[in-house]
């Protein structure tokens, strides 16, 4: 078999009728263990093994699926129906055509969503930066717009950024 996997209590294991499924799925990725569902009888777990030390209480019982994972470093990957450990190349199957194994193509993903995320944070900074120059500008315009001799002469002349020209109450141009 493939990766050594957690043992599991006797209630959780595999029957001796569908063990076959187990070893076709370690030759395909050997990191995948499925298992009986804590919570819901009738239904299997498959999980993918992604840390060797638990994140969990290890002296807690198996009464949900999720307890397990952690204690035993795993990951949920699908919840298997009992019909598909007749024919086990229709679990890998569904996983890669459904896109249920995110984990497959997950470096991709991470690299693609890395990108994005240091392209937001650019524009994010450039859009802050422009706002925080509009501002300043907002500021000092009515101040800097009264400046100027005290008979209204030689006033400080600055056209508002976002406003059309005016010139004696009379539109010249949109800016």
């Amino acid at each position: 078999m493939g990766a050594p996997h957690v043992p599991l209590s006797r209630d959780l294991r595999l029957d001796a009728a569908d063990r076959h499924v187990q070893g076709y799925l370690d030759q395909v990725d050997p990191l995948l263990r499925l298992r009986k569902s804590a919570e819901r009888p009738g239904l299997y777990i498959l999980e993918r093994r992604c840390r060797r030390r638990p994140a969990a209480n290890t002296g807690m019982r198996d009464r949900s699926d999720m307890h397990v994972q952690a204690r035993d470093g795993y990951i949920h990957v699908a919840t298997v129906h009992p019909s598909f450990l007749t024919k086990p190349w229709n679990i890998v199957r569904t996983l890669v055509t459904e896109g249920a194994d995110l984990f497959v193509t997950s470096a991709s993903k991470i690299a693609d969503e890395e990108a994005y995320e240091a392209a937001w944070a650019k524009e994010t900074r450039r859009r802050r930066r422009l706002g925080l120059y509009r501002d300043i500008a907002k500021d000092a315009f009515d101040t800097l717009n009264r400046l100027g001799n005290r008979d209204g002469t030689d006033r400080t002349r600055i056209q508002a950024a976002s406003g059309p020209r005016r010139l004696g109450g009379q539109v010249l141009a949109s800016a």
